[in-house]
């Protein structure tokens, strides 16, 4: 009895020693901390326009009579893609289940203002930061073709105009390889600790451009 007693003993510490190892390898791997409050995978929501996919950012919860309004940023451009020629407001759903209303678009800056209001907060609002340094290990998260996804990446640059941009090429622009692909902009760029750093506006061969958190930060203070 007492010999079974040991036995089963030890074989429950090999299996602790076993799966605290197992927590620390997985921690080692995971792109952000599993236990800090920069938790960023909720904070980045799907958007669906009548002409397709995007991605967006929430950044504010206000709660005032039983209800709580969410803000979310977005690419101006996805916003834009819904009107008609006749300049009717789209429909844009948010987690394919809140109707969110445009509160406010730059008109120099690809971003815009989205609210909803609902009686349940939406994602969880992002941490921000404008510390960077280059070259820095950054992760893209957004929905291409609707599919949440992260990408890893380095920041290759900071760039004050960016030509393929066009009319909208004023910068600063954060200039990264952690590319995801149609429908993903909107869609936040983050450092290792889960600090959100900007918002991904465009996307070519294997480049991504962010608008950084201090233009954003002027946009939502405006």
């Amino acid at each position: 009895m007492l010999r079974a007693l040991l036995r089963t003993g030890l074989l429950l510490m090999i299996a602790l020693v076993l799966m605290t190892a197992g927590l620390h390898a997985l921690a080692s791997n995971y792109p952000f901390p599993l236990d800090g409050a920069s938790y960023p995978y909720d904070t980045v929501v799907l958007i669906t326009t009548p002409s397709g996919t995007g991605s967006g950012v929430v950044v504010e919860h206000t709660l005032e009579g039983g209800m709580c309004r969410t803000d979310i940023i977005t690419a101006k451009h996805i916003v834009e893609s819904g009107r008609t020629r006749d300049g009717v407001e789209p429909i844009l759903f948010i987690a394919q289940s809140y109707i969110a209303l445009v509160a406010r678009e730059s008109p120099k800056w690809d971003i815009a203002l989205l609210t909803v209001d609902s009686k349940r907060c939406i994602g969880t609002p992002v941490n921000f930061t404008s510390k960077l340094e280059l070259p820095s290990r950054v992760f893209s998260i957004g929905y291409p073709y609707g599919v949440y996804l992260i990408k890893e990446g380095i920041v290759s640059g900071f760039y004050d105009f960016f030509i393929p941009l066009g009319e909208e090429a004023d910068g600063p622009w954060i200039v990264h390889s952690a590319d995801l692909g149609e429908g993903s902009s909107g869609g936040g760029l983050f450092d290792e600790g889960g600090w959100f750093l900007g918002m991904n506006v465009a996307g070519l061969e294997h480049i991504t451009v962010a608008m950084p958190y201090t233009t954003i930060k002027e946009f939502l203070d405006g």
